[in-house]
């Protein structure tokens, strides 16, 4: 069996589980689809999945860990602004500070960091065919 048949999912590390499922589940507002020792699955639309994991190490945040691709990147903004989430200033070509969203021919984007650091996009235009 090949892998390119096979279900891939994001892991994202959390020195605190607690923390991070408040953020993931109130902030966010995703639920649980499982939690155990091994850390907490969540099941955003379209069928995939993410797995926040209890680790001792940390979130290097260099580099996108997990993106959301949306239909309306403003109102996503504005929504997850109104429930506490801060945008970060990333140093990448078409990049707006006034707005923090990155525009690269039909892709706009904007990203953010959970508590354990992870680095978290949203973005519209993403891989439109």
């Amino acid at each position: 069996m090949m892998l390119d048949q096979q279900q891939a999912f994001a892991t994202l590390p959390a020195s605190d589980i607690t923390r991070a499922r408040t953020f993931y589940e109130d902030t966010l507002g995703f639920q649980a689809v499982s939690a155990t020792d091994e850390g907490v699955s969540y099941r955003p639309g379209g069928g995939n999945e993410f797995l926040v994991f209890p680790s001792s190490g940390r979130s290097s945040g260099n580099h996108t860990q997990l993106m959301f691709r949306v239909d309306d990147l403003d109102r996503e903004m504005r929504e997850l602004k109104e429930r506490g989430v801060r945008f970060e200033a990333v140093d990448m070509e078409g990049y707006d500070p006034d707005t923090s969203i990155v525009q690269m021919g039909t892709f706009r984007g904007a990203w953010f960091r959970d508590p354990e650091g992870n680095l978290i996009a949203v973005g519209e235009g993403v891989n439109e065919q």
